[in-house]
């Protein structure tokens, strides 16, 4: 079975050794949508695992970068002149399991992710994103 999602999603990164003292943090906002591969084993029982595998790919709807001198949008001015700009798409991978199980007439999911991002979050930085997620919903 393939599942098509749209999850709105907080990612974020820290770099080290940008030439002042501390460190810079980056928070970026996403509006995700996984592609998955879903396997649900052929268990006895109502609850259902299942493991799920797939790309996602994810827009930046906004951005904060913060330091121990100032927190600027990533769209400030300043930021951009010094090429120091936040990328606007972001892709990779998402595996992760999970399990359903009946809730009254409906039924109810849960599923821990991983996701690891492909892309450098910035420009000649190492920065890429990695999250671990935890979901709980209801399937009508």
């Amino acid at each position: 079975m393939t599942a098509i999602q749209l999850h709105f999603v907080q990612k974020g990164s820290r770099i080290d050794d940008v030439g002042v003292d501390g460190n810079i943090g980056v928070r970026v906002n996403y509006v995700e949508a996984p592609l998955l591969l879903r396997y649900t084993a052929p268990v006895p029982g109502p609850v259902k695992p299942y493991l799920i595998g797939g790309p996602f790919a994810a827009y930046r709807t906004s951005c904060r970068i913060t330091s121990e001198i100032a927190s600027l949008n990533c769209d400030a001015d300043i930021l951009r002149d010094n090429e120091f700009r936040v990328r606007d798409l972001d892709y990779g991978a998402a595996v992760g399991a999970g399990i359903d199980f009946p809730l009254g007439p409906l039924t109810g999911t849960a599923s821990l992710r991983f996701t690891r991002g492909f892309r450098d979050l910035i420009a000649d930085e190492r920065t890429r994103n990695q999250t671990i997620q935890l979901l709980a919903g209801v399937r009508f």
